[in-house]
């Protein structure tokens, strides 16, 4: 049975995940720093990197992402958002040809809105996030663009995968060998200095 994870583990990982006290967010040796673990040495990193292995703190680490990410459904919702978000909404051309700009619309719309400001003759200058890119997201979410080309075995598995040798000996007769695949050992890592 696994150990549960410690108040110090719990700690390093909380720092990992928020920077909170470091200032460093997913960074190995201020964390272990900051939950007291020794980093000073040759590498500074291994203490860190050994905590993010360890099952307890993976465990738990994993447990903190899935609370705090978003769905599939609301990665999708907020680039259609984006990529729907216009100028237009916030900004009107007035009586006199000039732009007025809908001040509430802007607070409304700020989640869209990547820079917004004045230039030196007060004409407002609104930068959008990028709607196409925004767009092509969303194609690859959807599926509809490919990236690469994946492919699978049965099942969806890996593609199996022979490979026979074939000898010409002396008198020139031929041997054929398929040699076996190496079983894979499961590793397994002492933590329990890590407590």
């Amino acid at each position: 049975m696994a150990k549960p994870i410690t108040a110090r583990m719990q700690a390093f990982a909380d720092e990992w995940l928020t920077g909170r006290v470091s200032g460093k967010r997913f960074n190995n040796i201020e964390a272990a720093r900051v939950a007291g673990y020794n980093v000073d040495g040759p590498n500074p990193s291994q203490q860190g990197t050994r905590l993010l292995r360890h099952p307890a703190v993976k465990a738990y680490i994993d447990k903190r992402m899935r609370e705090n990410s978003m769905s599939a459904a609301e990665v999708l919702a907020r680039f259609t958002e984006i990529a729907r978000a216009q100028v237009g909404d916030i900004v009107k051309i007035n009586e006199h040809g000039r732009l007025d700009i809908d001040a509430e619309k802007v607070i409304e719309y700020k989640q869209y809105i990547k820079n917004f400001g004045f230039d030196a003759n007060g004409v407002p200058k609104i930068e959008f996030y990028d709607a196409h890119q925004a767009l092509r997201d969303i194609a690859r979410v959807l599926g509809m663009m490919k990236d690469g080309l994946e492919v699978s075995g049965p099942g969806g598995g890996s593609v199996p995968v022979a490979m026979t040798v074939q000898f010409v000996n002396p008198d020139g007769s031929t041997t054929t060998v398929a040699p076996e695949a190496p079983e894979e050992e499961e590793e397994t890592e002492d933590f329990s200095d890590l407590e």
